[in-house]
């Protein structure tokens, strides 16, 4: 569990991140309230511990700042300031518990304890688009496909769901994931980011890992007909002639839209254009080595039916043709 305490009297903040870490928390100081704003804001924690009074903004404001976002996270305020007026606006704020100075640190344990346990029941899974990520498990679940996630792809997707459509840096996450101590370098993070979009498309999942130059990463929930269309181009990068000229073209015919894709390459059977929409099948030994698991143009049939169309392949001339049609809405 990480927390972040937000408190401008350095030596109280070090006591009290020597008590929580080796109660078994990770913990991270930061000590004027613009700073701890931005920090809550990366959506990573699973509880805030705020101080009132400190220079920039206050500890009322952080808290309405972070509320503002949408951000759930449980907030301890832990003040000086005994008043109930203080009480009320400090929970008017956003605060889940307002606790004064000077505390018990058992009080202070078991308050944290019994913010982390509502936390933890209230979330199971975390969903993004057609896909949730099982916080007990570590597993991607997209309909009825799945995929494991190991230790790290699961710290780097989490943060990522956690920060939405927040860019998160490469520097945070290394952070986040490895660690300050840690020697892993930036190459760390693209290596991971890239497994978790190998394992995104193979589930079949609309959300898509974006890159932002100098930024870093975001989630993007990608609409489901342009998923079919990125998952045809994608077939035909792998397993078309590169000496080719692949051509795509939209028409209407009468009430409906016609999508054709062209490939350049060698012709298939009648029977291997039936087969290569069922799920798993492997067209050659290409598929295997490029690690797919062969799920693309199953999910893109199922995408096209649910929205009342057909999508088949008929052999050409040099190549394969993809045929979509769609009812007009």
């Amino acid at each position: 569990m990480k927390i972040l305490l937000i408190e401008d009297d350095v030596r109280l903040s070090d006591s009290l991140k020597t008590l929580l870490t080796a109660k078994g928390f990770q913990v991270e100081t930061v000590y004027d309230g613009e700073t701890g704003a931005d920090y809550a804001l990366l959506g990573i924690y699973d509880l805030l511990i705020l101080d009132v009074m400190m220079p920039g903004l206050n500890g009322y404001q952080v808290a309405r700042q972070v509320r503002a976002k949408r951000c759930n996270v449980p907030i301890l305020m832990l003040t000086a300031r005994s008043e109930v007026e203080d009480r009320i606006e400090g929970l008017n704020a956003g605060a889940d518990y307002y606790m004064t100075k000077p505390f018990d640190t058992r009080e202070l344990l078991a308050c944290i304890n019994a913010l982390l346990r509502r936390q933890g029941d209230q979330v199971d899974q975390m969903v993004c688009g057609n896909t949730e990520l099982d916080l007990a498990t570590g597993i991607l679940h997209c309909g009825d496909n799945s995929v494991r996630l190991s230790a790290k792809e699961f710290d780097v997707m989490r943060y990522l769901l956690q920060s939405g459509h927040r860019n998160l840096s490469k520097e945070v996450l290394l952070s986040r994931v490895w660690g300050y101590e840690s020697n892993a370098v930036e190459n760390h993070v693209e290596v991971y980011v890239g497994f978790l979009r190998k394992k995104l498309r193979a589930i079949g999942s609309n959300v898509r890992i974006e890159s932002v130059r100098r930024l870093g990463y975001h989630l993007e929930v990608e609409a489901e007909l342009r998923q079919v269309i990125n998952i045809l181009l994608d077939n035909g990068q792998k397993y078309a002639n590169p000496t080719g000229e692949a051509l795509l073209t939209l028409t209407r015919q009468g009430k409906k839209a016609v999508l054709r894709f062209f490939t350049p390459g060698q012709s298939m059977t009648t029977q291997r254009c039936k087969d290569i929409f069922q799920r798993f099948y492997r067209v050659d030994e290409a598929r295997t080595a490029s690690g797919s698991y062969g799920l693309g143009l199953s999910i893109a049939h199922n995408i096209i039916k649910s929205h009342g169309g057909r999508i088949w392949a008929e052999p050409a001339k040099d190549g394969n043709v993809f045929i979509v049609t769609l009812p007009e809405i």
